[in-house]
């Protein structure tokens, strides 16, 4: 029996036809969730939209075709929609998270990924979903790709998405400039992003803040920014939670205003004083905690690392060489020459308290 292919013909196009319609009204559910996810916190309502249109701008720099930007800038107004499985107060937490909820927040981008595995029509946009943050020196998370192991257009968003973080209102830090959202975005070129997007990024950030950001205004309620902040930090005495310490404390200093240069410098002081605070705790006190409260005052940053080891007798300690000559020395001569100030505090009841100062500007005479 010969098949009349006309008619085949019009079952095809018939059935692509519905398949579109398919994916065109589950695109509209899946915004309509955005939206409603951006609801929850009016202060980062048209994030997402922002982000596609970046993330877009550069992908053209980067001469991905029609089929690829289409993908891009769906995955882009999608690329936190794992957030919905947050829950609000953890998701609009003020402060700084406390390693168990930062490992938490971070479940976020494996969230998005089971959300659209439900439906084949949004499996290709599984990549940036899943592999928006991760970074391009591999650490990054969930997977902790490295280079061009991450899927480009996870690349591209990744940048669109930190600078619109950094260029934008929120309820606890004020927007930097173009200039110095610009600047921070460089300084990570190699290390959080990937250069040759990082190039892209430069030549459509001037049309682009002008159009979606120049302008921008936040909510007339959003709380109002305070330059003094306090934020405490608390971690087990052991070697392996010092990632999540660091990474809380890098969202510290970058509501600092410091130059991304002498956040870094901070970083090895700091990463210096906390090792030999773990280390003094674990010997003294197993079991302990250590405390980090970072302080962002107007003219300066102050650090206070406190461990609850064995009372440091501050008589009996020996001045550091600068710079060291004996095993031992090269951490306190780090904080030494990165910081303006560095004092013991022992007049706690238990433990010891090394506190550490960087002015924001000239150290005061």
């Amino acid at each position: 029996m010969k098949k009349k292919s006309g008619t085949s013909q019009k079952r095809v196009t018939k059935f692509l036809g519905e398949v579109g319609k398919g994916e065109e009204v589950l695109m509209e559910m899946m915004l309509t969730l955005v939206q409603a996810l951006e609801e929850r916190d009016e202060y980062t309502r048209g994030h997402s939209e922002r982000v596609a249109l970046l993330s877009v701008a550069m992908g053209r720099e980067l001469c991905l075709d029609d089929k690829r930007l289409a993908t891009l800038r769906r995955g882009a107004l999608l690329h936190d929609i794992g957030k919905i499985g947050i829950r609000d107060e953890l998701l609009y937490k003020p402060g700084s998270f406390t390693p168990e909820e930062r490992a938490r927040m971070n479940q976020h981008p494996e969230k998005g990924h089971f959300i659209v595995l439900n439906s084949h029509l949004m499996w290709d946009l599984i990549p940036v979903i899943r592999n928006h943050h991760e970074n391009f020196d591999g650490s990054g998370y969930p997977d902790g790709f490295k280079g061009e192991g991450i899927p480009l257009e996870a690349r591209v968003v990744s940048l669109a998405d930190y600078f619109d973080a950094l260029a934008t209102s929120r309820p606890y830090k004020q927007p930097f400039t173009k200039e110095k959202a610009v600047e921070f975005v460089v300084s990570m070129s190699g290390k959080k992003f990937d250069p040759a997007v990082v190039e892209a990024f430069l030549k459509v950030v001037d049309k682009f803040y002008a159009e979606s950001i120049q302008n921008f205004k936040p909510p007339a309620d959003m709380p109002v920014f305070v330059s003094t902040t306090e934020q405490t930090f608390e971690i087990e005495s052991e070697p392996r939670h010092l990632g999540s310490l660091r990474e809380q404390l890098q969202h510290f200093l970058e509501q600092t205003g410091l130059a991304p240069k002498t956040q870094e410098e901070i970083q090895v002081a700091l990463g210096e004083a906390c090792t030999n605070a773990i280390r003094h705790s674990y010997l003294n006190e197993p079991g302990k905690k250590i405390r980090v409260t970072a302080q962002n005052i107007e003219d300066k940053v102050l650090f206070k690392i406190r461990d609850f080891g064995k009372k440091i007798e501050l008589d009996k300690l020996q001045p550091p060489e600068l710079p060291p000559t004996r095993p031992g020395g090269l951490g306190i001569y780090f904080m030494k020459t990165i910081m303006d100030e560095l004092e013991y505090n022992t007049s706690h009841a238990e433990g010891n308290e090394l506190i550490l100062v960087k002015y924001k500007k000239r150290r005061p005479s």
